[in-house]
Protein backbone atom coordinates (compact mmCIF):
# COMPACT_ATOMS: atom_id res chain seq x y z
CA UNK A 1 0.00 0.00 0.00
CA UNK A 2 1.29 3.41 -0.85
CA UNK A 3 0.79 6.34 1.40
CA UNK A 4 0.83 9.62 -0.33
CA UNK A 5 2.17 12.20 2.01
CA UNK A 6 2.70 15.85 1.69
CA UNK A 7 6.37 16.72 1.43
CA UNK A 8 6.70 20.50 1.40
CA UNK A 9 9.72 22.33 0.14
CA UNK A 10 11.74 23.08 3.20
CA UNK A 11 12.92 26.41 1.81
CA UNK A 12 11.35 28.20 4.68
CA UNK A 13 13.55 26.17 7.05
CA UNK A 14 16.84 27.01 5.38
CA UNK A 15 18.07 30.48 6.30
CA UNK A 16 18.83 32.57 3.29
CA UNK A 17 22.12 34.37 3.09
CA UNK A 18 21.85 37.85 4.43
CA UNK A 19 22.66 40.48 1.79
CA UNK A 20 23.65 42.91 4.58
CA UNK A 21 27.24 41.66 4.67
CA UNK A 22 27.97 43.85 1.65
CA UNK A 23 26.97 46.90 3.66
CA UNK A 24 29.22 45.71 6.50
CA UNK A 25 32.20 45.28 4.14
CA UNK A 26 31.63 48.66 2.47
CA UNK A 27 31.20 50.40 5.83
CA UNK A 28 34.47 49.04 7.21
CA UNK A 29 36.25 49.76 3.94
CA UNK A 30 35.00 53.35 4.21
CA UNK A 31 36.20 53.56 7.82
CA UNK A 32 39.58 52.22 6.72
CA UNK A 33 39.83 54.87 4.02
CA UNK A 34 38.93 57.62 6.53
CA UNK A 35 41.50 56.38 9.07
CA UNK A 36 44.13 56.11 6.33
CA UNK A 37 43.46 59.67 5.19
CA UNK A 38 43.70 60.92 8.78
CA UNK A 39 47.05 59.17 9.24
CA UNK A 40 48.39 60.52 5.96
CA UNK A 41 47.23 64.05 6.78
CA UNK A 42 48.95 63.82 10.18
CA UNK A 43 52.20 62.38 8.77
CA UNK A 44 52.57 64.53 5.64
CA UNK A 45 53.56 67.80 7.38
CA UNK A 46 56.10 65.98 9.54
CA UNK A 47 57.56 64.29 6.48
CA UNK A 48 57.87 67.65 4.72
CA UNK A 49 59.54 69.16 7.78
CA UNK A 50 61.98 66.26 7.94
CA UNK A 51 62.81 66.60 4.24
CA UNK A 52 63.47 70.33 4.69
CA UNK A 53 65.67 69.63 7.73
CA UNK A 54 67.79 67.22 5.67
CA UNK A 55 68.01 69.74 2.84
CA UNK A 56 69.10 72.50 5.24
CA UNK A 57 71.76 70.22 6.75
CA UNK A 58 73.05 69.38 3.28
CA UNK A 59 73.19 73.07 2.31
CA UNK A 60 75.05 73.88 5.55
CA UNK A 61 77.64 71.23 4.73
CA UNK A 62 78.01 72.70 1.25
CA UNK A 63 78.42 76.21 2.69
CA UNK A 64 81.06 74.95 5.14
CA UNK A 65 82.94 73.21 2.33
CA UNK A 66 82.86 76.39 0.22
CA UNK A 67 84.06 78.48 3.17
CA UNK A 68 86.97 76.07 3.71
CA UNK A 69 87.79 76.34 0.01
CA UNK A 70 87.71 80.16 0.18
CA UNK A 71 90.03 80.09 3.20
CA UNK A 72 92.45 77.77 1.40
CA UNK A 73 92.44 80.04 -1.66
CA UNK A 74 93.04 83.14 0.47
CA UNK A 75 95.92 81.39 2.22
CA UNK A 76 97.43 80.42 -1.15
CA UNK A 77 97.03 84.00 -2.38
CA UNK A 78 98.75 85.38 0.73
CA UNK A 79 101.57 82.89 0.29
CA UNK A 80 102.03 83.96 -3.34
CA UNK A 81 101.86 87.68 -2.55
CA UNK A 82 104.17 87.52 0.48
CA UNK A 83 107.14 89.89 0.10
CA UNK A 84 109.60 87.06 0.72
CA UNK A 85 108.02 85.04 -2.10
CA UNK A 86 107.95 88.02 -4.47
CA UNK A 87 111.55 88.88 -3.69
CA UNK A 88 112.68 85.71 -5.43
CA UNK A 89 110.86 86.73 -8.64
CA UNK A 90 112.46 90.22 -8.89
CA UNK A 91 115.50 89.17 -10.97
CA UNK A 92 113.31 87.03 -13.26
CA UNK A 93 111.13 90.06 -13.99
CA UNK A 94 114.09 92.41 -14.49
CA UNK A 95 113.32 94.37 -11.33
CA UNK A 96 115.58 95.42 -8.48
CA UNK A 97 115.03 96.71 -4.99
CA UNK A 98 114.62 100.50 -4.70
CA UNK A 99 117.54 102.58 -3.51
CA UNK A 100 117.22 104.68 -0.37
CA UNK A 101 117.14 107.88 -2.46
CA UNK A 102 114.10 106.56 -4.33
CA UNK A 103 111.94 106.04 -1.23
CA UNK A 104 109.52 108.83 -0.26
CA UNK A 105 106.76 109.03 2.31
CA UNK A 106 103.80 111.31 2.89
CA UNK A 107 103.43 113.12 6.21
CA UNK A 108 100.05 113.72 7.87
CA UNK A 109 100.38 117.38 6.85
CA UNK A 110 100.55 116.36 3.20
CA UNK A 111 104.27 116.88 2.58
CA UNK A 112 106.22 114.38 0.53
CA UNK A 113 109.59 113.75 2.14
CA UNK A 114 112.46 111.52 1.12
CA UNK A 115 113.54 108.79 3.41
CA UNK A 116 116.98 109.16 4.92
CA UNK A 117 118.73 106.07 6.15
CA UNK A 118 119.97 106.15 9.73
CA UNK A 119 123.69 106.89 10.05
CA UNK A 120 125.92 103.86 10.47
CA UNK A 121 127.65 103.87 13.82
CA UNK A 122 130.79 102.10 12.60
CA UNK A 123 131.66 104.68 9.86
CA UNK A 124 132.82 108.31 10.53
Amino acid sequence: MTIITFRPENAWLRPKLDAGWWRWVLRFFGYGVVVGLLLISAAAPRQERLRLAYEIAQLREEVNALQRQVQELELARHRLLAPTALEGFLPLLGLELPQASQVYYLTPEGQLLSWEPPPHEGKP
